[in-house]
């Protein structure tokens, strides 16, 4: 319900918005620029919405911060699996979110979806090959990279609309949410919305102190590890 009266409002504020502002081809908000994370948070969504001037075809990238990634490649050693060599990626999106009305390649070109940093080909990343092919399916595979084509929702040639999915894993930091507006393969507008991605309550307190305080909390989780399995040696001794 809420989704719906989001963009009823957003759609008066465009149509019957100040007679001083000017006229945009593109206009986008989200129903909400900041998720806190909790002891019990299990991933949540978000709805992208907005206007366009008229016909045309609507991409939506959400990334958030870099992050530093080592990929290790499996190797068979007398019949086990074990870790092999590893790469590092230094600048790897640690959130990355495409939706689009069309298909990508309906949309534009391959290059003019690179130029405007749209899809995985765009990711400025040192190595490419296996291992980035690797990075790709790895974090797919938590939901942290999302790759919806078709995926968002045009009505009347006037309104759109676009589900994020934000998984329990997604990293803490600065978000960038930006809508693009394409027609007949060129881009014609952009739109960018910021979203941050903070811890709350417990766990913002135990992450500030673990990396304000590391050496004085490694020794806290050494010690509270060496009094759990002592008491679990107390138990089974008893049992």
């Amino acid at each position: 319900m809420m989704p719906r009266i989001l963009m009823l409002l957003f759609f008066v504020h465009v149509l019957f918005g100040s007679s001083k502002s000017t006229a945009t081809s593109l206009v986008a908000d989200l129903s909400d620029t900041k998720i806190e994370i909790t002891t019990n948070f299990s991933g949540t969504r978000l709805l992208l919405f907005g206007s366009i001037d008229g016909p045309g075809d609507i991409v939506v990238v959400v990334r958030g911060p870099d992050i530093r990634e080592v990929v290790r490649k499996k190797r068979r050693v007398g019949g086990i699996w074990v870790n092999g060599p590893a790469l590092i990626f230094e600048n790897a999106p640690g959130f990355y979110h495409v939706a689009s009305s069309r298909a990508l390649n309906d949309v534009a070109s391959a290059q003019t979806l690179r130029d405007h940093s749209i899809g995985y080909d765009s990711f400025e990343l040192l190595h490419s090959g296996d291992y980035r092919d690797a990075l790709i399916r790895l974090r797919e595979a938590r939901a942290l990279y999302v790759n919806k084509q078709s995926a968002v929702r045009i009505i009347n040639d006037r309104l759109f609309r676009a589900d994020l999915s934000f998984p329990s894993s997604v990293p803490t930091g600065p978000y960038r949410a930006v809508v693009h507006l394409f027609r007949d393969g060129k881009h014609i507008s952009s739109y960018a919305k910021q979203l941050h991605v903070t811890k709350v309550g417990v766990e913002a307190a135990v992450f500030n102190f673990a990396h304000t305080n590391s050496v004085v909390y490694g020794i806290i989780a050494v010690a509270i590890a060496l009094v759990a399995g002592w008491l679990a040696g107390v138990v089974f001794r008893r049992s």
